[in-house]
């Protein structure tokens, strides 16, 4: 686990991430990793001294199963489970997940191969349908920790949402936009490949709602936290389009990434435990529906995610 601002708390892998938000012994969580990354996840809450108990929301930004994959398991410790209007049918199973597939010319490729095995370690083959999702709106800010606004950002998915936090000018924003390719290749503010998209360009129409905020450091899905002007980043994304397969180009930006010796300790709440724990984990995608780090300075530009599966659970 990586602290990456005041009360803000980085978990996953090196390959994906997802966000805990602590605030006056309550707390909102940011994506549910995947499956098996519950474990990871709990040890993270005792850590920071609190437990599912006091975790008001779980927000996610869109419904492929590095993003949802604990989501049924987090639901059923009595946490409210909220995702965009669009991506709620999605999220509940009512309509099956859609990401590109595990036999894809991209994924098979050798950088990929690394992902792929964290992503069966993740346990992110499949990603249960959570129950009871509750619908959130573009627009709205939601009274929990951190007071998240919903930012729409299709094309990633249709019903992606990035969460902003204006008061304190840090935008989480899922797939949206990333730093780091699970394909492999350099690092830095970029969209993800085209066949990881819904819709490569609503994505990149959607990179203008980022652009529009004010926030000072990015937390994507996917790499490394990147500090700077949001609006920054987005001009290095759209230097070059997404690559179709696992080509990766390298824009440049005027963003910094979290250093490692101020980010990657972790300063526990008053109470909670001394000794920082590295967690693991990741997730993959395909189709369908299924119950069941460190810092380094800008390199220039990384690349996408891929497929998932929902169905029976496990």
């Amino acid at each position: 686990m990586q602290q990456v601002s005041e009360k803000i708390y980085r978990l996953g892998s090196k390959h994906h991430n997802f966000y805990v938000i602590r605030d006056g012994g309550k707390a909102t969580m940011v994506d549910s990793g995947g499956s098996m990354d519950f474990s990871a996840m709990e040890r993270g809450l005792a850590q920071l001294g609190v437990g599912f108990d006091d975790v008001e929301v779980l927000v996610i930004t869109h419904a492929h199963t590095d993003h949802m994959g604990s989501g049924r398991k987090v639901s059923g410790r009595g946490v409210a489970v909220k995702g965009h209007e669009a991506e709620v049918p999605v999220l509940s199973g009512a309509r099956p997940i859609s990401q590109i597939k595990p036999t894809h010319p991209a994924v098979l490729k050798p950088a990929a191969w690394p992902f792929v095995l964290a992503m069966l370690r993740a346990g992110a083959l499949g990603a249960a349908p959570i129950p009871d999702v509750e619908a959130v709106a573009d627009g709205e800010v939601l009274d929990v920790p951190g007071r998240p606004r919903v930012v729409h950002t299709p094309g990633h998915t249709p019903g992606h949402a990035a969460y902003y936090l204006a008061e304190r000018q840090i935008l989480f924003s899922g797939d949206a936009l990333c730093t780091r390719s699970p394909l492999g290749g350099p690092k830095g503010p970029r969209l993800l490949d085209a066949p990881l998209h819904a819709d490569v360009e609503l994505a990149r129409q959607s990179l203008s709602r980022l652009a529009a905020l004010e926030a000072n450091l990015l937390l994507p899905g996917h790499g490394d936290p990147w500090e700077g002007k949001v609006a920054e980043a987005v001009k290095a994304a759209l230097v070059s389009p997404p690559a179709d397969r696992s080509r990766m180009w390298a824009p440049s930006g005027r963003g910094t990434w979290a250093s490692t010796s101020r980010a990657s300790r972790v300063r526990p709440e008053p109470g909670a435990p001394t000794s920082a724990t590295s967690t693991p984990s990741s997730l993959l995608v395909t189709r369908s529906t299924r119950s069941s780090t460190s810092s380094s300075r800008p390199t220039r530009g990384p690349r996408p995610i891929w497929g998932a599966t929902v169905g029976a659970p496990r």
